[in-house]
């Protein structure tokens, strides 16, 4: 079989190949076909892989893929970039006359990078515009958690291809005196935002809580982080009154006794 290489150019002089066969090519003008290929082009098409892109019609009213609009093959690392690319290709090509993306265009997934786990996200660029095969075969792996996504659009909040039935909601557990922790390990500390106003034994307003994000991924990292950013300070003067747990001091003693609980046993020890 004859390969060919596809060489489109966009106006900010991004260039991106893909090796494709003519017989299911179509693209309008701007194309370039060349017989001959380079070694640096044979090594590119061994470590790329290589996506078909297909623009429908959207039918409203029965939420199905009419006509066929075209095809497009695209070569990336990985499924999220062939997204972004084929995105590109739609809008600078068509400028979304036939709707938005997620209506019209999608991605078909030969290598099985789309595969539902616990940690699966509905919103990332590898799970969207999913075909009705790749749909068909992650619902069959949620067990009844996913469904399709065909929730009312909203412009600026595009729906993917799939949503779960319950959501997630994530709390997070206390690992210190006032320091959380989520499950994909973010730390925050919590400090007051509006202080408790009461009087003669009745409250008149409620306190507010605030979790500030901490960038440290460890709890020595995360009491430097709130000495320098004076957290601890903030909350000093809008809560207006003296707490022990709040202690930079105590705080280090908790972060090194998780340190000495998760370092490995000296050996020798029983």
């Amino acid at each position: 079989m004859r390969l060919f290489i596809e060489r489109i150019k966009r106006r900010d002089n991004f260039w991106f190949f893909s090796q494709v066969n003519p017989a299911c090519f179509f693209c309008g003008g701007g194309v370039e076909w060349t017989a001959e290929k380079t070694i640096a082009e044979v090594f590119l098409s061994k470590v790329m892989k290589t996506y078909m892109a297909e623009l429908h019609r959207y039918n409203t009213r029965h939420n199905t893929f009419n006509d066929f609009i075209a095809r497009l093959c695209i070569e990336a690392e990985n499924r999220a970039r062939a997204v972004h690319k084929a995105q590109l290709w739609y809008w600078e090509t068509y400028r979304g006359k036939h709707g938005p993306a997620h209506r019209t265009l999608v991605i078909n997934d030969p290598y099985g990078e789309v595969r539902y786990s616990p940690t699966f996200n509905c919103g990332l660029k590898t799970n969207r515009l999913l075909d009705d095969a790749a749909i068909t075969r992650v619902l069959a792996e949620a067990r009844g958690e996913l469904v399709r996504d065909e929730r009312a659009w909203r412009p600026h909040h595009p729906p993917g291809s799939v949503r779960r039935v319950k959501r997630r909601r994530d709390f997070g557990k206390f690992i210190a005196p006032l320091v959380r922790q989520m499950r994909n390990g973010v730390l925050s500390y919590r400090i007051t935002r509006v202080p408790q106003k009461t009087r003669n034994g009745r409250r008149l307003r409620k306190r507010k809580y605030c979790d500030m994000r901490l960038e440290a991924r460890t709890m020595m990292e995360a009491a430097d982080e709130i000495e320098r950013r004076t957290l601890l300070l903030q909350h000093k003067h809008t809560a207006r009154r003296p707490m022990r747990k709040r202690s930079l001091a105590l705080l280090r003693t908790y972060a090194a006794r998780l340190c000495m609980a998760h370092s490995p046993a000296p050996a020798g020890t029983p």
